[in-house]
């Protein structure tokens, strides 16, 4: 049943429903901290080329015997750059060395093989077109283009094709599996782990630069365990429809910078990760312009080593599926702390603009309609060391035009969501926003211009403070309550064009 409050105006006052508002935190989603400087690679001065050891410009010649060799003999004399100059050049699998720039100047387009038997055989650890483990001192810089091949690799769903595009497809031969709705290029390659285009394990002083990265097996830049890694100015691309087809991902890196890259993927865009038993700390990510990904900025959904210390700033994200993404599952978790976002442009999101999802490919526990159909009785799970937590995140200077929900920030029973500040935020949607599960929660000058429903939705929820919260004029409703609701505080806000000001659903 719902229990209607008169239409309510409250500027300049203070609104407490549930007990006494004594205990919010002093500093919720504060998420104060210096990142370290980040070092650079140091690269000797000596310089060669690929056609100094016989590599052919000819896009048919197999050229990574000569690349390899160059990489190899340059490291051994202390390091040095590799040259890639103009042309096409095709190649097979190349490892990097330490101390080793390899350039792919303007106007050179490295094409990497799609036959399977270049690679390592039944392929264990994503092992691809260019590989590094246990190195110090790698770069990876130029104009260039590298082209991964990743169409003789991946898998193709069908709903992500046209019938047109499914038909050309099935003519190219394959297999099909999952009741003939998935296609695989041969069947060797159903039971492989796809390659990344560039897989870096274990190294410390990594730079990235400039180059263009296309068209990968699986992620494109994929990092796991490398200290002092900067990524600067590259751009990544996928098609839409490539399965797993991530940009830019971290796993349990330390002291990393994302600078200025353009990525446009099939899946999450700029990924941050912890599935290594060490956390990801201290990551600076700024000036990036996301044209399509299943998230613009994503964290999870594995999270068991932790993470601390990250931060966004000044980003553009474009037609991405979510915005700001934050996904992991009672299985995958762990303490992801001191997160600072601020400054971030969006248009045309496909779902949720801010999303805090813990119930990653269990589905969230909400309805079309944005109301939460999970019952509130249901049994709650014990916590676990793999439960997720997400505490001191800040979310600041937002703008979003166009999504389908403004917010959606599904924390668990067992485990709330706490300690997030969302500040100067402005999104239209056609939902509003659902907080559900979650306490110490702060709005200070949220705005939430919804086409349906409420503008704010509170379910299960400790701790709550609003200040100066706007809606649309003639929003149904304001604020909805629904469940238990501890120590709700809102101020500043006038609720008076609203439809309904407040409402309760017992």
């Amino acid at each position: 049943m719902l229990k209607k409050s008169n239409f309510l105006v409250f500027t300049g006052m203070l609104l407490l429903l549930g007990c006494e508002f004594s205990t919010v935190v002093k500093a919720v989603g504060s998420a104060e901290f210096e990142l370290p400087a980040v070092m650079l690679p140091v690269i000797p001065g000596a310089r060669v080329s690929i056609m100094d050891y016989g590599a052919v410009s000819d896009g048919k010649t197999l050229n990574h015997p000569a690349i390899q060799k160059a990489i190899d003999e340059l490291a051994a004399q202390g390091g040095g750059r590799v040259i890639i100059p103009p042309g096409m050049w095709m190649s097979g699998p190349i490892r990097l060395k330490s101390n080793i720039d390899l350039h792919v100047e303007q106007g050179a387009l490295l094409v990497f093989s799609g036959d399977m038997s270049l690679y390592p055989s039944r392929n264990k650890q994503y092992e691809g077109p260019i590989m590094g483990k246990n190195l110090e001192n790698v770069v990876i810089s130029g104009k260039g283009v590298l082209e991964g091949s990743g169409d003789a690799w991946r898998p193709v769903k069908q709903f992500k094709m046209t019938d047109q595009q499914w038909d050309a497809l099935l003519d190219r031969g394959g297999v099909l599996t999952n009741d003939d709705s998935i296609w695989w290029p041969t069947k060797d390659h159903v039971d492989i782990k796809r390659p990344r285009l560039v897989r870096l394990d274990d190294c410390k002083r990594v730079l990235i630069e400039d180059a263009t990265f296309r068209n990968s097996p699986s992620f494109g830049l994929d990092l796991s365990d490398c200290e002092d890694l900067t990524i600067r100015n590259v751009t990544v691309m996928n098609f839409w429809y490539a399965q797993n087809g991530d940009g830019i991902d971290l796993h349990s890196c330390k002291n990393v910078q994302i600078i200025g890259a353009r990525v446009d993927v099939g899946d999450d865009a700029i990924c941050m990760k912890s599935n290594t038993g060490r956390p990801l700390e201290n990551v600076l990510i700024k000036d990036c312009v996301v044209y399509h990904g299943h998230g613009g900025f994503v964290i999870g959904s594995e999270e068991l080593g932790g993470m601390n210390q990250l931060r966004v700033r000044d980003c553009l994200f474009l037609g991405t599926d979510v915005g700001i993404r934050f996904k992991s599952a009672r299985d995958r978790g762990g303490l992801v702390t001191n997160v600072d976002i601020r400054n971030i442009q969006m248009v045309d999101i496909k779902e949720q603009a801010i999303l805090f999802d813990l119930y990653y490919q269990d589905g969230l526990p909400v309805d079309e309609a944005g109301m939460v159909t999970r019952a509130g009785d249901a049994e709650i799970p014990a916590v676990t060391k793999t439960t997720p937590r997400f505490q001191d995140i800040s979310i600041r200077d937002i703008i979003c035009r166009g999504a389908e929900y403004a917010v959606m920030m599904a924390g668990l029973p067992e485990m709330f969501t706490q300690g997030i500040l969302l500040e100067n935020v402005s999104i239209a949607a056609r939902h509003g926003m659902i907080c559900m599960d979650a306490r110490d929660i702060e709005l200070r000058n949220v705005e939430i211009i919804n086409e349906e429903g409420p503008a704010l939705h509170l379910y299960h929820t400790q701790r709550i403070s609003v200040v100066d919260f706007k809606v649309a004029d003639g929003v149904e409703i304001a604020v909805r309550l629904q469940g238990k609701n501890e120590e709700t505080k809102i101020e500043n806000s006038d609720f008076s064009k609203a439809e309904q000001g407040i409402i309760r659903v017992e």
